[in-house]
């Protein structure tokens, strides 16, 4: 029974197959016909042949047809239908360009488009280093000795998340952004001479951030560079660190221990201003591309209210947060997929 059951279920793909390929070829034969018609000047026939099998075509001759039947609108003084599949053209091939057989009226009207994305949703990986920049140091030695001011040094860390760009007008978009970043950097400091401190200090954080971006050049070229600038907002979920003292006189033996939560001590917001430059590569609809980007600091990391919080290692390495807001510049690539929507350009709405 089950033979019969799967003989049954083959035969019946088979068929619908031969439909498909036998519907398929048959519209192709009326694009082709339509093309004829076309070229004896008998454009009332042309939609009426071609408008009923559009479904059954595939996409490259579908772009055929789209063009053919703008072709035809314009010709008979029909904007309003010509711009309807003009759009259909667009959206389906948003990088279409016209051929030396293309008529003057319909390059003009597919130049009174708008045809940026309308939306862009993004995905990126990328790199980071941190910058310190000491707003006041603290400690338990004196402070106002150059000889014991501590050196933080950069480390490279991980950053990736999602995007979502709204076009706003040609070539300018806001972009709503969600990211995974984490912030690392080294630590040492001298206690008098006779001690060393060392750590290594990570911080993860989740961004918003909305960026203002302006591409240049035509909207399909292959390569577009772009500006952008913004705000970020980062929530700290975590921040450990490493802690290692030493003894420079070898008197002691090297305190350290287990990671410290020191996230205790820091701001949970935390704000950033941003600026950066990147370039699209285009490949068919969609893009890929790579960017980077400074993002300054604009508050204090350390709660005030919470520096003396972590008795641990103030009392076991001697240390006190400084005061300090944390820089870092990022490098990410990634994919984005766009969806178009043609608009007439606001110029020519005016008109």
């Amino acid at each position: 029974m089950m033979r019969y059951l799967r003989l049954y279920g083959l035969l019946l793909i088979s068929l619908s197959l031969t439909e498909f390929h036998a519907q398929d070829s048959n519209c192709e034969e009326i694009l082709r016909e339509a093309e004829q018609l076309y070229e004896d000047g008998l454009l009332e026939s042309v939609p009426k042949e071609l408008t009923k099998c559009l479904a059954g075509l595939n996409k490259e001759n579908k772009i055929t047809a789209y063009v053919l039947l703008t072709h035809t609108y314009l010709f008979e003084d029909n904007r309003e239908e010509a711009k309807k599949y003009m759009e259909k053209l667009l959206t389906l091939k948003p990088d279409y360009l016209p051929t030396m057989i293309d008529e003057k009226e319909f390059v003009d009207l597919m130049q009174e488009y708008n045809n940026d994305p309308r939306l862009t949703l993004t995905a990126f990986v990328g790199s980071n280093a941190s910058n310190v920049e000491v707003l006041t140091i603290f400690g338990v030695h004196n402070v106002n000795d150059a000889a014991f001011t501590p050196n933080y040094s950069q480390r490279v860390a991980l950053n990736f998340g999602a995007s979502a760009d709204l076009n706003l007008f040609h070539n300018a978009y806001l972009s709503a952004e969600f990211e995974y970043t984490q912030l690392v950097f080294d630590y040492t400091s001298d206690l008098y001479d006779f001690s060393r401190l060392k750590f290594t200090e990570r911080q993860d954080h989740l961004m918003g951030r909305m960026n203002f971006i302006y591409y240049f050049g035509k909207t399909m070229s292959r390569l577009r560079p772009a500006i952008k600038a913004g705000g970020t907002c980062g929530w700290l979920i975590g921040s450990d660190s490493e802690f290692q003292r030493e003894y420079l006189d070898f008197s002691q033996g090297i305190v350290s221990g287990s990671e410290e939560n020191v996230g205790n001590t820091k701001n949970a917001l935390n704000y950033w201003a941003n600026a950066g430059l990147g370039v699209n590569y285009r490949i068919g609809k969609h893009h890929v591309f790579v960017d980077a980007r400074y993002n300054i600091a604009l508050n204090n990391m350390i709660n005030n209210e919470r520096r003396f919080d972590n008795e641990t290692v103030i009392h076991k390495y001697y240390f006190l947060d400084d005061d300090y807001k944390l820089n870092y510049f990022s490098v990410q690539a990634g994919f984005k997929f766009s969806m178009y929507k043609p608009k007439i350009k606001r110029s020519k709405k005016k008109k």
